[in-house]
C-alpha cells in the first residue's frame, strides 16, 4: 500500500492512472473509506472535482481526508478482490457494512479427511474442507444439521475410526451413524453417504433421490433387505423433505435473488436460495450504512461482502436494481466460486430483470426484507427503551444528579500478592462498549493492597485529579 504525507493537491496530482483500490485516512490516521476503481486517477479526483453531486455524507467524509493511499491492481476484478478483503477486516467508516458478519456460522464437512463429519464453523477457510452457509443465526445451523443428521447417518462423535471398537455408541442404535467405528459399514459406502450429504446440501436433491432409490433396488436384489428397508425410510423422509420447498418457476433453476429494504442509516437484505427450480432457504442481513446511500450502492455492497464469505455461489445472481461495473463481478464471482470447490466451470451471470418470473420473485424477496427490518426495528427500540429506563433507574437509586451515560468498572486481581493485574470494562447509554475496555499491569509493588493498586489504575486512566 502506497503511502504518502504529501498535501492532498499533490497526491491527487500523482495518482495513477490504472486500476486499484484506494483508502482515505483522516488527520488522525484513522481510515475512512475503501474503495476500487479501473482508473484510480479518475475515480479518486472525483471525490473532489465533482463534490456537490456526491450524497451529504459523502460530501462530509471529503472534508475529512487528510491522506490517500492505493494499492495497484492488474485487473479490475483483482481489486475488487482487494476491496472486498479490506473492507471486511478493516471496517472503514464511511462504507456499508454486514452487521456482526464474523459471528455468521457455516456448515463444515471436510472430505479430504477418511472418515469427513460435520461440524459448526465461524469462518470459512481454504482448507480444502466444503462449506455450507453462512448461516443467519445458530439455530439454523442446528435445525439444518438436525435435517441432514436424520437423512444421511454419519459420524457424530469423536472416535478415531479403526473399525475394531468393541461395542458402538448411542447414535448407531438410533439410526444417526453407520458405526464405522465397529467396522459396521466400509470407507466407500461412507464416502456415498458422505456424497449424497453434500448434494443434498449443495440443493441437488432430485439426483440424490435418485441415487438413493437405484441403491434401495439394488440393495433388494441382493436380498439386503433390511438396509433396503433402512433406505425406504431415508428416501421418504428427504422427500418430506423436499416436498416442503417450494417449487418456484420453470424459468429459475439455480440461483440467488436479492431483495433489498433501506430505511434510514439502516438496510435490510433478504436472499432467496433457488436450487433446481426450488426455494430452498432464505436468510437476512442487516448493513449499516448512511441514509442516503442508493440502493445501487447498497446492493454493490452486499454482492461483495456476503459472496467474499459465501460457500455456495449459485450458476445466476439475481438483483433488484443494476450496478457499476457487473462485467467484473460476473468475473469474480466465477473466482470465488472456483476458490470454494465446486465443480462448475459455469460463467457466473449477474442480471437485474425489470419483468417476468424473476422481477416477481425480486418483489417478495423485497417484501421479506421489509417485514425484517421492520421487526428488527420494533427489536432496537425495545432494546433501547430497556437499557435507557435501566439506566434513569440507576440515577434515581444511587440519586445521581445526572443520567450516567458512561459507566466505568475496575476490578484488581493478583497471585497471592503478585503479578498484580487489573482490568475495566465500559458502558455507554447502557450498552457495553467493548473497544473502551482496557487492561493493566500494576507498575508498583504493592503486594496485596487492592485499595493501592486501584487508586494507581484510577491514576492512570483519570490523570492526577483522580487522586
Amino acid at each position: 500500500m502506497l503511502q504518502t504525507s504529501l498535501p492532498i493537491e499533490e497526491q491527487l496530482a500523482r495518482l495513477p492512472d490504472q486500476p486499484g483500490v484506494y483508502k482515505f485516512y483522516d488527520a488522525k490516521a484513522a481510515l475512512l473509506y475503501v474503495g476500487k476503481a479501473k482508473s484510480l486517477r479518475s475515480r479518486v479526483r472525483s471525490y473532489f472535482l465533482k463534490t456537490a453531486t456526491l450524497e451529504p455524507h459523502k460530501r462530509q467524509m471529503v472534508t475529512e481526508i487528510a491522506d490517500i493511499q492505493y494499492l495497484l491492481a492488474e485487473t479490475p476484478t483483482q481489486a475488487l478482490h482487494f476491496e472486498a478483503d479490506l473492507v471486511r477486516h478493516e471496517q472503514p467508516r464511511y462504507n456499508i457494512k454486514l452487521r456482526d458478519d464474523k459471528h455468521y456460522p457455516y456448515i463444515r464437512i471436510n472430505v479430504q479427511e477418511p472418515w469427513p463429519k460435520t461440524m459448526v464453523a465461524r469462518k470459512m477457510q481454504r482448507d480444502g474442507a466444503r462449506y455450507f452457509g453462512p448461516f443467519t443465526d445458530a439455530t439454523s445451523v442446528r435445525q439444518t444439521l438436525d435435517t441432514i443428521n436424520r437423512l444421511f447417518p454419519h459420524i457424530l462423535c469423536n472416535r478415531v475410526i479403526t473399525g475394531n471398537d468393541p461395542r458402538a455408541c448411542l447414535y448407531y442404535h438410533i439410526k444417526r451413524c453407520p458405526a464405522p467405528c465397529i467396522g459396521a459399514i466400509n470407507n466407500a459406502d461412507y464416502r456415498q453417504i458422505v456424497d449424497q450429504m453434500v448434494g443434498f446440501l449443495d440443493g441437488k436433491s432430485d439426483r440424490v433421490l435418485a441415487d438413493m432409490r437405484h441403491e434401495m433396488e439394488d440393495a433388494a436384489e441382493a436380498l439386503e433387505f433390511e438396509r433396503a428397508a433402512d433406505l425406504r425410510d431415508r428416501i421418504r423422509a428427504a422427500e418430506r423433505v423436499v416436498t416442503q420447498q417450494q417449487i418456484v418457476y420453470s424459468s429459475i433453476d439455480d440461483e440467488d435473488v436479492i431483495g433489498v429494504h433501506h430505511e434510514g442509516p439502516y438496510s435490510a437484505v433478504q436472499v432467496f436460495l433457488v436450487r433446481g427450480g426450488r426455494l430452498i432457504g432464505r436468510e437476512h442481513f442487516v448493513l449499516d450504512g448512511h441514509g442516503e446511500d442508493s440502493e445501487a450502492e447498497i446492493v454493490w455492497s452486499f454482492v461483495v461482502q456476503y459472496y467474499s464469505q459465501s460457500s455456495d455461489i449459485p450458476d445466476e445472481v439475481v438483483l433488484p436494481v443494476a450496478v457499476d461495473d457487473v462485467e467484473s463481478i460476473r468475473i469474480w464471482l466465477t473466482d470465488r466460486r472456483a476458490e470454494t470447490g465446486s465443480k462448475s466451470r459455469k460463467k457466473v451471470r449477474v442480471t437485474a430483470p425489470r419483468m417476468g418470473d424473476k422481477r416477481k420473485l425480486i418483489e417478495l424477496a423485497t417484501s421479506n426484507a421489509r417485514e425484517v427490518l421492520e421487526r428488527l426495528r420494533q427489536q432496537w427500540l425495545a432494546d433501547q427503551a430497556r437499557t435507557t429506563g435501566a439506566v434513569v433507574e440507576l440515577q434515581e437509586l444511587l440519586d445521581l444528579p445526572q443520567v450516567p451515560l458512561r459507566i466505568e468498572c475496575y476490578d484488581v486481581s493478583h497471585v497471592q500478592g503478585t503479578n498484580q493485574v487489573a482490568s475495566m470494562v465500559v458502558f455507554e447509554n447502557g450498552q457495553p462498549r467493548r473497544s473502551a475496555y482496557r487492561r493493566f499491569k500494576i507498575k508498583h509493588e504493592l503486594g496485596s493492597n487492592d485499595v493501592l493498586s486501584m487508586q494507581e489504575v484510577i491514576g492512570r486512566v483519570r490523570g492526577s485529579s483522580a487522586r
